[in-house]
């Protein structure tokens, strides 16, 4: 971020930063991002820079300086390589972990995955009633079991014992 655009933020703002996040999020039309930290203690933004490259957190990590950097327990990010990069060189003592929300859709992914290969099987067996019986397993295996219908619980069962 050039001078001209940088917002002042308060200069405390980076006292007291042990656990932060780092996203990026995009505007006009995607074509643009912008980088942000947020306090994970506070819940409030501490820095934003343009871009969504190891680069873009450079400025950060200047106005931290070594001594709190050296405080930094932990570091959000999603599953990108260039978050994980700038902490590596630049905060080598912070663990970086990943956010919930990529962890959680990377298992959905997954999961859903496993779900259509089964699906794909059954719709082979001489009778198309198993393809149908199983066309609704994706809500069994996305809902919370005690709301399961008595057709997806079946479905989440036959899962079940496919093992």
């Amino acid at each position: 971020m050039n001078e001209s655009s940088r917002q002042e933020l308060d200069p405390n703002r980076l006292d007291d930063l042990f656990i932060l996040g780092v996203d990026e999020i995009s505007y006009r039309k995607h074509h643009n991002y912008l980088t942000l930290v947020t306090n994970h203690e506070t819940g409030k933004i501490v820095y934003g820079a343009e871009g969504k490259s190891a680069k873009s957190l450079d400025e950060f990590f200047d106005d931290l300086g070594e001594e709190r950097i050296a405080k930094i327990k932990a570091a959000t990010m999603d599953l990108g390589p260039a978050f994980a990069k700038a902490f590596r060189e630049k905060a080598p003592n912070a663990e970086i972990c990943l956010d919930p929300f990529h962890v959680v859709k990377l298992g959905t992914e997954a999961l859903e995955e496993v779900r259509k290969d089964l699906w794909r099987e059954m719709r082979k067996l001489p009778s198309p009633v198993f393809a149908r019986k199983f066309a609704g397993a994706r809500w069994a295996l996305l809902k919370n079991p005690g709301t399961l219908t008595k057709r997806q619980g079946l479905a989440l069962l036959a899962i079940k014992q496919r093992g």
